[in-house]
């Protein structure tokens, strides 16, 4: 799965609104016009605030230097000339520290560094410009290390965060994430009216292969099948693993037929795999969606185990899809 910049931030989301909504209540309060125009500013910062919510899932990472360094240039650009607002000077460190926040868990330590040191240029800079020197050099040097400070503990408390949902083995997002974001999407899927799909996906006779050749291959194995499926799964899917040998496709706004098509995909792809060097492995698939097939997300989940069993019973290296409610019988395998 190709990480979004709102899966980037999701750890990060109530501290970023809760900071955002202090700084608007501040900014309207202290702003000198009248009531109706700090409202207006409100809303207009909450408005925006959602927009690049939206905006935060459709950009990928990781995303290229050269349009991380425009974005961290144009923010930092926005936020000084933000600064010299009237009566805006007072959030000037606030303002930079959102800024640099977004800078370092979006992009990663070079941006934040980068930023952090446009930050006090271009403040510096503008000072110059306009004659009015509100601040010493001294303070210059300090305001700089507060802020690489600051990108420093955000890559820190950002690492023990990915480490937090990261499976050591595959580099799949792991158990705890998973449920999580399955419950996320089933919760779009019923304000969006759309279908979530799920793919469970076991490696079959992979027993043998510990008892053959070890963990060890067994383990690299695993990690070599995990990574096929993130190659060949869609940007918008989340290819987690579930536990043991098994793993799980979260397929967002997916139809029970195009995930079957995904799966099925998926599938070839791994059996393919067989022809590079290593034990052959093959993979059994069951696949069910939201609503159709289940009311909540373990019912979902039941139901695409289900289904994964019923290929494994019916020859493995196949793929099966769970019935709609009210359905008695699974659809018909796709053979490989």
């Amino acid at each position: 799965m190709q990480e979004s910049l709102y899966d980037r931030f999701r750890p990060f989301k109530p501290y970023d609104l809760a900071l955002a909504l202090v700084i608007l209540v501040l900014v309207a309060v202290h702003v000198n016009a009248p009531v109706l125009q700090r409202l207006m500013l409100v809303a207009l910062g909450i408005g925006a605030f959602f927009l690049l919510e939206l905006a935060q899932r459709f950009v990928r990472v990781p995303t290229p230097p050269w349009q991380s360094t425009i974005i961290v240039c144009i923010n930092t650009f926005l936020v000084t000339a933000l600064d010299f607002l009237e009566e805006a000077t007072r959030f000037t460190l606030a303002f930079y520290m959102l800024n640099i926040a977004f800078a370092t868990v979006a992009f990663g330590r070079r941006s934040g560094v980068l930023t952090a040191v446009l930050s006090v240029a271009s403040l510096a800079l503008l000072d110059a410009l306009i004659g009015d020197r509100r601040f010493a050099f001294t303070e210059y040097a300090l305001f700089l290390a507060l802020l690489l400070t600051l990108v420093a503990i955000l890559m820190r408390i950002n690492r023990l965060q990915q480490d937090a949902l990261i499976d050591a083995v595959t580099g799949l997002r792991n158990h705890r994430y998973f449920q999580g974001r399955l419950r996320e999407e089933l919760e779009r899927s019923d304000r969006m009216g759309r279908s979530t799909a799920l793919i469970m996906i076991d490696l079959d006779n992979f027993k043998g292969v510990n008892d053959r050749f070890g963990h060890a291959v067994g383990d690299y194995v695993l990690s070599q099948v995990s990574r096929v499926l993130e190659q060949n799964a869609r940007t918008v899917d989340a290819v987690c693993r579930y536990g043991g040998e098994e793993l799980a496709v979260i397929l967002p706004e997916t139809s029970l037929h195009e995930a079957n098509l995904v799966a099925e995909r998926l599938r070839e792809a791994v059996e393919r795999r067989n022809d590079q060097p290593g034990p052959a492995v093959t993979v059994s698939c069951g696949v069910a969606a939201y609503p159709e097939a289940a009311e909540h997300s373990d019912a979902l989940i039941a139901a695409a185990d289900a289904s994964m069993y019923s290929a494994k019973r019916a020859g493995k290296n196949r793929v099966i899809c769970a019935p709609c409610l009210g359905a008695s019988e699974p659809a018909n395998p796709k053979s490989a």
